[in-house]
């Protein structure tokens, strides 16, 4: 099928990396404690990576997480589990997602899905 009778086919040229900062999360009570996990797919073993970041000053500094542990999922997919300490207490969050590629192909792209994150006082 044509697009267009002059037009055979469309390139483009996609970004290398993408952000994603949620929205600030505020608790009644402060958190001393953040346990969470996100689904992650990385299809390539090298030149892709996917960085979960937190600030708890309204995203004026981050952190990154290191992945305490994963777990294999169906279809090339892992959870990532992180656990971080806070001190003093907080009482807001944010999440920063970074993904980043050196293959820009399309078909192999890094992907990320459900962050879940639970702030906790021990």
């Amino acid at each position: 099928p044509m697009l267009y009778p002059t037009i055979q086919a469309i390139f483009f040229d996609q970004a290398g990396s993408g952000t994603y900062i949620s929205k600030q999360t505020t608790v009644v009570d402060t958190f001393n404690k953040l346990k969470c996990y996100l689904d992650v797919y990385i299809p390539l073993s090298s030149g892709q990576s996917i960085t979960l970041s937190i600030s708890t000053d309204e995203g004026s500094s981050w952190t990154n997480l290191t992945p305490d542990s994963s777990t294999a999922m169906s279809y090339g997919w892992v959870r990532r589990y992180y656990e971080e300490d806070l001190s003093p207490a907080k009482n807001k969050i944010m999440f920063k997602i970074t993904i980043s590629t050196t293959n820009r192909s399309g078909r192999v792209q890094p992907a990320i899905a459900n962050l879940v994150g639970m702030m906790l006082s021990v």
